[in-house]
């Protein structure tokens, strides 16, 4: 996982809690208007560093990026979410508006549920798995790349 931000509190063990709430939610409650990742996938961690100095650390595991797809015959550009993460043995590829058979729509993206485009390590080999078809619960293409490995690169003779 990265650190996305770190949040430092003073004196934290001092504050007045609302009734029924933990001081975890409350420093997580401080974290996220701080940091400004309310409505961000990821997780928060509560590190306690001495008895009056807490920090709050998000991590998030997935890799975003944005696409830019220009536009063709006067249309505007258009702008593709997608994200990347780490599963095991495995790297997931998700982007919005896309999902698999097996997963909520409603599930936001940066978790590898949604993925419709996966590289694997399976039995020692990297292959790419693309779930092409929504309604498929198998993958429609698997492709092994161990053809791609450079040391199976041929040298020309000159």
């Amino acid at each position: 996982m990265r650190n996305k931000a770190i949040f430092e509190v003073q004196d934290a063990l001092d504050w007045e809690l609302k009734q029924g709430e933990t001081l975890r939610q409350a420093l997580f409650d401080a974290a996220e208007e701080e940091l400004n990742i309310k409505d961000q996938e990821g997780e928060l961690e509560v590190i306690f560093l001495d008895h009056d100095l807490i920090r709050v650390a998000f991590h998030d595991s997935a890799l975003r990026v944005n696409i830019q797809v220009a536009g063709q015959n006067g249309e505007q550009e258009t702008l593709r979410k997608a994200a990347i993460t780490e599963g095991t043995n495995s790297v997931l590829v998700e982007f919005a508006g896309y999902n698999n058979c097996s997963t909520c729509d409603e599930i936001n993206i940066g978790k590898g549920e949604r993925a419709v485009v996966m590289f694997e390590v399976w039995e020692d080999e990297l292959r790419l798995i693309v779930f092409g078809d929504i309604n498929r619960e198998d993958p429609t293409h698997i492709i092994p790349l161990e053809n791609a490995k450079v040391t199976n690169r041929k040298l020309e003779k000159q």
